[in-house]
């Protein structure tokens, strides 16, 4: 009966840890895709950036915006969340974080706007967007 109880108490206690490590860990991404962001913010000239694989907004006058697309798509067999979130000096210059859910095979056009006031200051912003992919539950 004494080993039955100290068995009992150590499977119990396995569990307990694991379900710790679990609880503090979180749910683990499919996948983790970064895509760099720049931006030049000037007083007075507008430029164009024709690159497709980097959210480039090229030169943006202060109190402007700009919105690029980026096109995402599942495929996973299953649903996922989309979440993306900004880093670098280009963040505070991004709408907030993206956070949706798509289905196997499902498509969509993502839009990333960046808004600059007046009184944003004037040079040369970089960082990146990074888009992770988790299963829904």
């Amino acid at each position: 009966m004494k080993r039955f109880s100290i068995m009992l108490f150590f499977i119990a206690l396995v569990t307990f840890l694991l379900s710790l490590c679990l609880f503090f860990t979180g749910p683990v991404p499919l996948q983790i895709t970064e895509i760099p962001a720049f931006v030049s913010i000037s007083k007075d000239i507008v430029g164009f950036d024709l690159n497709s694989s980097a959210l480039a907004y090229g030169s943006v006058v202060r109190g402007s915006s700009s919105t690029k697309q980026i096109s995402i798509q599942n495929d996973f067999p299953v649903p996922v969340r989309v979440i993306a979130t900004f880093y670098g000096s280009i963040s505070p210059f991004l709408e907030d974080s993206v956070d949706i859910e798509l289905f196997p095979g499902e498509t969509i056009s993502m839009p990333f706007t960046l808004i600059t006031r007046y009184d944003s200051p004037l040079g040369k912003y970089d960082g990146f967007v990074r888009i992770l992919f988790y299963r829904v539950s």
